[in-house]
């Protein structure tokens, strides 16, 4: 049987469980009923707030949220983007974002540069995401 070539490629969670939020900082407990709790903990999860960081300080004038969607809204590899969407304004400021944003090349080239580098964290590759 021949498939062919019908791959799709999906993303899903933008924000990585909310890693790419914004709001998440050191401090950050996550309730035991929260999927998070038994994950996102310790060692791996600052491990992971470094490579939050050192995202953030390529953004620029863009949030860490918008960089985010942006990224993969841009990406010609991705052919869909599952976007968790609570409220009218989520859906608004995707489309806000497909029609009116895009960010610049250099920014897209360093975030690849960034992850093809192990965000510097070479020793911690086994805590990544």
């Amino acid at each position: 049987i021949n498939y062919g070539q019908n791959n799709t490629l999906i993303a899903r969670s933008p924000l990585a469980s909310g890693l790419l939020s914004g709001k998440m900082n050191k401090d950050t407990v996550f309730d035991k009923n929260d999927y998070r709790y038994s994950w996102l903990k310790g060692e791996r999860f600052n491990s992971l707030l470094k490579r939050v960081d050192a995202i953030a300080e390529l953004t620029g004038n863009y949030s860490l949220p918008d960089v985010a969607k942006l990224f993969l809204l841009q990406n010609d590899k991705i052919d869909k983007v599952i976007f968790g969407i609570k409220c009218i304004e989520h859906v608004d400021m995707i489309k806000d974002h497909l029609n009116n944003s895009l960010l610049p090349d250099e920014l897209i080239i360093k975030l690849f540069d960034l992850y093809k580098n192990d965000f510097g964290l070479i020793n911690e590759r086994h805590l990544s995401y």
